[in-house]
């Protein structure tokens, strides 16, 4: 009897352990999938670019990723980081957490912007991406929570149809489970000041850019990990 039990209780950590081995390898794949999807869309976007160098043609490479996605909205880049992306825009803000660039769906998703916003036209511009455990996606915002990287590296830049659009970080913090990430347009400049106030108090460090109404800031969304259901937030003010 006793030896029976044994050989259950192997049988069953031998399926416990072939699961997981095929749970790990099932992720790994779907990461090796997700990268494969990226690279081919970030090679299209270096070979437009590479077509005339000098004179950048912004509204054709923008046709030409519109024309895969019709969602699409722009390129993000954040300096010295992996951060490298198409940027789209869906209906809500659901679709993109689990559908890739060619909206096959994907763990990874795609880097997205808030369905509310108009581009170009709100007070504050908020953009969402996964904290991959692979690295990828927005997971590199996380540098933004060490001193020295927060501030060397302060630059973000997004193309779109009328160009290249930079921005400088300004205020990096955990946003609680509860907490309010905070509106898209505010309709005084006391309200904006107010909001700018308390992102800048929240910020983990401080530098010297200063932020006041008329200004557009750049809201980056990601997970992180070390409060349930809490996000990282980096700020950023476009500069140029």
């Amino acid at each position: 009897m006793k030896k029976k039990i044994m050989t259950f209780i192997e049988i069953v950590l031998i399926i416990v352990f072939l699961f997981s081995c095929y749970k790990i390898f099932s992720k790994l794949h779907e990461y090796k999938t997700d990268g494969k999807t990226y690279d081919a869309v970030r090679q299209e976007y270096i070979e437009e670019i590479q077509k005339s160098p000098e004179n950048i043609d912004y509204k054709g490479i923008f046709d030409r990723l519109k024309g895969i996605n019709g969602d699409y909205k722009g390129w993000i880049t954040v300096e010295n980081t992996d951060i490298d992306y198409p940027i789209v825009q869906g209906t809500d803000n659901d679709f993109y957490l689990k559908h890739d660039f060619n909206k096959n769906e994907s763990i990874s998703g795609c880097v997205f912007m808030d369905y509310l916003n108009e581009e170009g036209k709100d007070d504050n511009t908020v953009i969402y991406g996964h904290n991959m455990r692979n690295g990828s996606m927005f997971s590199k915002l996380q540098k933004f929570k060490e001193n020295e990287f927060f501030n060397q590296n302060n630059k973000v830049i997004i193309k779109d149809e009328n160009g290249e659009h930079t921005y400088e970080v300004f205020s990096v913090y955990v946003l609680k489970p509860g907490d309010k990430l905070g509106k898209i347009n505010y309709s005084s400049k006391e309200e904006f000041d107010e909001y700018v106030k308390l992102i800048k108090n929240k910020s983990f460090y401080t530098n010297d850019v200063k932020v006041e109404k008329g200004d557009k800031i750049l809201t980056l969304v990601t997970c992180t990990y070390e409060i349930d259901d809490a996000r990282t937030i980096v700020h950023a003010k476009l500069v140029k």
